[in-house]
């Protein structure tokens, strides 16, 4: 009973100090925010600069999510040569992935305006 109630604590540090690794490698609050906010320069795209503010900060969440999940560790996607290409790419799907799923988006790309010009 002993040797039992000493290894249920040692079993914890030890649980307590995988996950504490696994936090420092992935993203944090901080990393997506500056994420979200290095995509407000893709507001510039026909697309996406007919969003309200709203649905830009879900596009930006969504693309920021992709990122994330395909690259779990925050240093190595930063520190990889193409990151800025891979954003490039995640955006392009996003918004291929949003257009394939409902044809009325098509209205961000023509705007009734420009068609009635």
């Amino acid at each position: 009973m002993k040797k039992f109630l000493l290894f249920v604590p040692l079993m914890l540090l030890f649980a307590l100090g995988i996950s504490s690794c696994n936090n420092q490698n992935g993203w944090n609050q901080q990393q997506r925010k500056e994420l979200r906010d290095a995509l407000k320069d893709y507001r510039k795209m026909v697309y996406l600069n007919q969003m309200t503010d709203a649905e830009y900060d879900a596009f930006a969440h969504e693309v920021t999510h992709l990122i994330e999940h395909e690259y779990p560790v925050y240093t190595s996607f930063i520190q990889m040569q193409g990151a800025a290409d891979t954003v490039d790419v995640m955006v392009v799907e996003t918004i291929v992935q949003e257009l394939n799923e409902d044809a009325r988006n098509m209205r961000r790309i023509y705007p009734y305006n420009f068609l009635v010009e």
